[in-house]
């Protein structure tokens, strides 16, 4: 259903259906890609926008609309405040406290694998199965209804990293 929604949407608003994954590009590129079985992303011009919008809101399919802001570190200075309430201070890894080495598990929307803490160039993703070697994701369960290698949500790739 979000599929033919899509496709629907894109004729209406005078662009592609991307494929699942799709991000970046020119700048000129307009599409709307399935996130998920019950959400949709666009990528629109600023001067589609008013159109796109009165369009949207008048659809039944539509509950909730908002602009997706791109993702900014912000907490360069977090670990030493959370370790000891200076930016500058790090007594817990001072200690030899790092994490190296631990296993954990987590449940969320996803994770970006091309974000820096997670990408391995030596390996691929293991997805669906155990990669000991992948140098921070041993494994990555998906059943392809929620949550992926991009995560749009971007929650996942926040409480994990």
């Amino acid at each position: 259903r979000a599929a033919a929604t899509a496709a629907a949407w894109a004729v209406q608003l005078g662009c592609e259906v991307a494929p699942e994954g799709a991000r970046e590009g020119q700048q000129d590129q307009q599409w709307v890609r399935v996130a998920s079985p019950k959400k949709l992303i666009l990528r629109l011009h600023r001067r589609a926008a008013p159109k796109a919008l009165r369009f949207m809101a008048q659809q039944h399919e539509t509950s909730w609309i908002e602009p997706r802001e791109k993702f900014r570190l912000r907490n360069k200075w977090a670990q030493g405040i959370i370790q000891s309430g200076s930016a500058l201070r790090t007594p817990i890894f001072s200690r030899g406290l790092t994490g190296a080495g631990q296993v954990i598990g987590i449940a969320d929307t996803g994770i970006d694998m091309n974000l820096c803490f997670f990408k391995d160039n030596a390996r691929a993703t293991p997805i669906n199965r155990v990669d000991v070697q992948h140098r921070k994701i041993i494994s990555y369960r998906h059943r392809g209804t929620w949550g992926n290698t991009i995560d749009e949500e971007g929650h996942g790739s926040h409480t994990t990293g």
